[in-house]
């Protein structure tokens, strides 16, 4: 077909197959005609595998195989330096009608590398190119020497292998573009353009982070934010600006959760998210709203924690569609947290049921992990509440088989540890909870500062159960200012808690009694319970022995709150499933007792007053008192309260 055709049309379609589409002026450019229009017209009349684009006929396009077969013709019967010439021609062409990446794209045919070098340059100043895999292909053409000369690309051509790679195993790795970024940082540092060095670091801060390395992101952290300009003086785009800057203080207010310093951590981490919400793309603020919820319970603001949490999970989609649903989880196990300290055990089973048929897809294997553990040990802690040891004890061992199975689990025994030895310690499992502790322990350097805190509180709990109340009580005050100091507010509570506890056990009745008041009135804003349950039934004693004090309405009906939930909550141990009666908002006197009979019996208080010899009035207060240390509203609700509590 093409050797029919007469030798100006031929030489016409040999020149034209190197453009993946055509129009008049741009044939005109390339092949030095100042009528390709009509030519065009000519080739699509003629049956050429030519079609056009639009309907005013100014683009066209030659269909693909009939392309590669005229390239390769081309190739035959035209010299390769006449080649480059037309296609350097069509990238000048497509430069000057802002077609970039066809000027690109056309200058590397022509082998221009510098000119293609520069041009990648300029596309990237003038917007965000986010398709990383052209990218990638386009710098794979340069050699080292033009790279070195443009550090914008050794970085761009980082940041496309980066993003482009098979992350099977090896998901966003610094490691494998080091190179590039270190030949990108010498070359900024040579021109002394120090904000962009700023980005490098924040790149490495941000991927880091990425997969738990918390100290070393910081330090590339600390590095970029003295680098990066502020806001107002930034040349770059204001979204990249703000996702750098925003990778930085994720990994600052992580470090500051390592250390439980959460007043710092909760400082960065909602500068991070205020400075997220300029983005459209809202992974940022998925990441920092979850980590912001995690140190709001932290700081005691459980309701706050609460509305971050189901921000997350109303922005996340579910099913999961962009492999984002660790986010959705880690929010998930936010809420169970959360419906565990107010006590709202049948909702957080339901909670842990829902997250636990999760499957991920694996795009965040560290927080994959960290996350499955959570859940499980939250699993585990209500299966606790509900006194099924055993399942507990085997849930436990194949927990730590299964971290034990991998490197990059490892580091998540710790915790798994921690939270073993308090259940021992609450069972009274003491020579268990000391091994556990000794285990954590030797160990301890490698432990993050808030974990060797927490190894701290645990060992003058075991002090505390094994009766060494004045040893534990002088650890308790230091722990408590060091928490204080770092704003850990519910660590706070729980160190006050113990101390009231520890007074209770050296008989200092009034100190025990005025650590659990400043409990109270920090605890019953945010409605924690299980802060006081837990501790069980040498808590509620002292709590009713503090009742008849409290005079302020509503710090007296917390309090009611907390013993009438000691009664109905899930038993922790074989001591409250036998003494239930124990638990009462105060116990019962001889008469009241009696009382509580004849009214369980049915009898009208005329009747009871008769059987007892005494008044009708002194009958209706001595009912008045039952109804209240029953914390109920009237006899039916008495009656059942008294059979449950094995009274009458």
């Amino acid at each position: 077909m093409l050797n029919a055709q007469p030798e100006p049309l031929q030489l016409f379609l040999l020149q034209t197959c190197v453009l993946s589409r055509l129009s008049g002026s741009l044939c005109d450019a390339v092949t030095g005609r100042q009528d390709s229009t009509e030519w065009l017209e000519l080739v699509e009349r003629s049956g050429f595998f030519l079609e056009a684009l639009d309907s005013t006929g100014a683009w066209y396009r030659y269909h693909a195989l009939f392309a590669d077969v005229m390239r390769v013709e081309a190739a035959r019967r035209l010299r390769d330096e006449v080649l480059r010439g037309l296609s350097a021609r069509a990238s000048r062409w497509y430069e000057d009608h802002a077609m970039p990446v066809e000027a690109i794209e056309a200058a590397l045919s022509a082998q221009e590398i510098e000119r293609a070098a520069c041009l990648i340059e300029r596309l990237n100043e003038r917007a965000y190119f986010s398709e990383y895999h052209t990218m990638r292909r386009w710098l794979e053409q340069l050699p080292e020497p033009v790279l070195r000369a443009h550090p914008m690309l050794c970085f761009l051509f980082a940041l496309a292998r980066f993003f482009s790679e098979d992350t099977k195993g090896s998901f966003w790795r610094i490691e494998p573009v080091e190179n590039l970024l270190q030949m990108a940082e010498k070359g900024w540092r040579k021109q002394e353009d120090l904000s962009l060095v700023g980005i490098l670091y924040a790149f490495r801060a941000t991927f880091t982070i990425v997969h738990g390395f918390v100290a070393p992101a910081v330090i590339y952290a600390r590095q970029a934010l003295q680098l990066l300009p502020p806001y107002e003086h930034s040349d770059r785009q204001p979204g990249e600006w703000t996702e750098w800057r925003c990778g930085c203080l994720i990994a600052l207010g992580m470090e500051a959760m390592q250390a439980g310093s959460f007043g710092i951590a909760h400082q960065h981490l909602l500068e991070a998210y205020i400075l997220s919400l300029n983005n459209e793309d809202r992974v940022f603020t998925r990441v920092i709203g979850r980590l912001l919820a995690d140190v709001c319970i932290e700081l005691g603001e459980l309701h706050q924690a609460a509305s971050y949490y189901q921000q997350m999970l109303a922005e996340v989609p579910w099913p999961d569609e962009r492999g984002e649903g660790i986010f959705r989880v880690q929010s998930a196990c936010g809420l169970i947290r959360l419906s565990y300290e107010w006590n709202q055990l049948d909702q957080a089973e339901q909670q842990a049921r829902e997250v636990s048929s999760y499957r991920y897809r694996g795009d965040f294997p560290y927080g994959e992990e960290d996350s499955r553990m959570k859940v499980e040990l939250l699993r585990l802690l209500l299966l606790h509440v509900r006194g099924e040891m055993a399942e507990v004890q085997a849930a436990l061992s194949a927990l730590f088989v299964r971290l034990q199975a991998t490197p990059h689990t490892l580091p998540l025994i710790p915790d798994a540890l921690l939270w073993q030895a308090r259940l021992q310690i609450s069972d009274g499992d003491l020579v268990a909870a000391e091994r556990t502790l000794g285990m954590l322990a030797r160990s301890e350097k490698e432990l993050s500062p808030l974990q060797q805190q927490t190894l701290c509180l645990l060992q003058v709990r075991l002090h505390l159960a094994q009766g060494e109340a004045e040893a534990a009580l002088p650890l308790l005050e230091q722990l408590l200012a060091s928490a204080q100091q770092r704003k850990h507010i519910i660590r706070v509570l729980e160190i006050q808690a113990l101390i009231a506890l520890a007074y209770a056990a050296l008989k200092q009745g009034h100190e025990a009694r005025q650590q659990l008041y400043e409990v109270l009135l920090q605890a019953r804003s945010e409605g924690f319970l299980r802060l006081f349950l837990d501790e069980g039934e040498l808590l509620a004693a002292l709590l009713r022995s503090l009742l008849p004090s409290l005079t302020e309405k509503p710090l007296r009906a917390f309090a009611q709150r907390i013993l009438h939930a000691f009664t109905t909550s899930f038993p922790t141990s074989a001591a409250s499933r036998n003494g239930e009666a124990s638990l009462l908002l105060e116990p019962l006197s001889a008469q009241e007792q009696r009382v509580l009979t004849l009214l369980v019996a049915g009898r009208s208080n005329p009747e009871i007053a008769e059987t007892l010899i005494v008044s009708v009035n002194t009958v209706k207060g001595h009912v008045k008192n039952l109804y209240r240390k029953l914390n109920v509203t009237n006899r039916i609700e008495a009656a059942e309260a008294a059979r449950r509590f094995q009274l009458a």
